[in-house]
């Protein structure tokens, strides 16, 4: 009786330090339901952003930064849906452009797919509001979203150094500014023939207002309105096809002309032709 007695106790005793060691080890899985508040925080810190202002991106686009800006996310990226996105976003987007947003939030459904897409401003009324003559989509990954908020020390090694180095600061402000229509060759893609580059005070201003001109004449082509007399239903379609990639493609231009020496006007044209085909093919 004695052995099945001290037998028992060494069972009981064996079975408390599992108990306890396993207790002891115990880790708190990994796990986060990733919700629309969840989104929307991360949207919110987002749009203090000054790059992103202004500018229209799809719900895909906003969904593709958020984790940078809210990093409990990060790891649980395949949880961050569209559909998730777009309904938290259109309880507070507005949708009528001529009036103000309490938020600075505007929403507007585009394209074959009918794809949403979302701008935050700051100005009284929506900046770009879709037109009858088009809607001017911009892609994230033109755009500097690095997260702008900075720790107070990282702040602090910052502003000294800006402080040590000032004259070295405005040089690199002057280089930031420059656009890629200060370069000669780009200068000469985009402006009229015969225009000389040395009779520009403003070669940013000149190119965009060029731009902006043949970006209307593609939206007459882009609609029912310009039509050649001879031309069969299959060539006008095919003048308004071109007008379509021709359009957004001046627009990736317009966004990237801080950022040239990462693109160029084929990449711009590339792009376009891949946004349209996908959004048309659904």
């Amino acid at each position: 009786m004695a052995f099945t007695k001290k037998g028992s106790k060494r069972k009981l005793d064996a079975s408390a330090a599992r108990s306890t060691k396993a207790k002891g080890a115990e880790v708190p899985s990994k796990s986060l339901t990733v919700d629309g508040a969840l989104l929307l925080k991360a949207f919110l810190n987002a749009i203090t952003n000054k790059e992103l202002h202004d500018r229209w991106f799809s719900a895909r686009d906003w969904c593709s930064v958020l984790p940078e800006y809210h990093g409990v996310l990060k790891g649980f990226e395949e949880q961050i849906t569209t559909q998730k996105f777009t309904t938290v976003m259109n309880k507070i987007a507005h949708s009528v452009y001529t009036e103000e947003s309490s938020r600075g939030i505007y929403r507007n459904k585009y394209g074959v797919n009918k794809q949403w897409y979302y701008m935050y401003t700051k100005d009284v009324r929506c900046p770009k509001p879709p037109t009858i003559d088009g809607f001017y989509p911009s892609n994230i990954k033109d755009f500097d979203t690095r997260q702008a908020v900075e720790n107070t020390s990282t702040a602090s090694s910052q502003s000294q150094s800006n402080n040590n180095n000032n004259e070295q600061a405005k040089k690199s402000e002057e280089v930031r500014r420059q656009t890629c229509f200060d370069q000669k060759e780009v200068f000469k893609i985009f402006m009229p023939k015969g225009t000389k580059f040395e009779d520009c005070d403003d070669l940013g201003k000149a190119c965009l207002e060029a731009m902006a001109e043949r970006r209307h004449t593609c939206h007459q082509g882009w609609h029912a309105g310009w039509h050649k007399d001879d031309a069969s239903t299959f060539e006008q379609k095919k003048i308004s096809m071109k007008c379509m990639y021709v359009n957004l493609a001046l627009t990736y231009a317009m966004d990237r002309r801080y950022t040239w020496g990462l693109t160029s006007w084929a990449k711009c044209c590339e792009d376009a032709i891949t946004f349209l085909s996908s959004d048309m093919l659904g």
